[in-house]
């Protein structure tokens, strides 16, 4: 087995562990799955990524689109709240992180692979789904609903 196949490994198992098919989270990628826990959506995959050394390593990303920044907050001025607000959360993060893309509001932890095992790997998807419900329903309270 190779080394990017042990990993591939690692985040199926990790998704059996908390209770859901790995197959039915399978996308056409082999190194991307789409795992949808309550009102969370969480986007899975596996990536090789260059280091400040000129080396690579694999990382495991997970993200889940919390919340749609609607016109009507962009009218109202409020955009600059909303940033404040996540960057304040951002800097009690250990490994999450907010993001901003066409106005779609992330949620996301990278990791990387080396000594992750299938209960590591459970336990960071199992904290990205609970954060990402928990946090779309703060934005939602504080900066007013928002459709996907």
């Amino acid at each position: 087995m190779s080394l990017l196949e042990k990993y591939y490994k690692t985040v199926e198992d990790a998704i059996q562990r908390l209770g859901v098919d790995p197959k039915t989270c399978r996308t056409t990628e082999p190194n991307k799955w789409y795992l949808h826990r309550g009102k969370a959506d969480v986007v899975v995959f596996v990536r090789e990524s260059m280091m400040y050394n000129d080396t690579k390593k694999y990382a495991v990303v997970a993200l889940s689109p919390i919340y749609l920044v609607k016109d009507e907050l962009i009218q109202a001025n409020r955009v600059g709240e909303l940033l404040e607000f996540l960057m304040k959360i951002n800097h009690n993060f250990i490994m999450e992180r907010f993001s901003l893309e066409s106005n779609i509001v992330f949620l996301s932890v990278t990791a990387f692979m080396d000594d992750m095992t299938d209960a590591s790997m459970s336990l960071l998807l199992d904290s990205q789904s609970f954060y990402a419900q928990a946090f779309a329903d703060r934005l939602e309270a504080e900066f007013g609903a928002a459709t996907k």
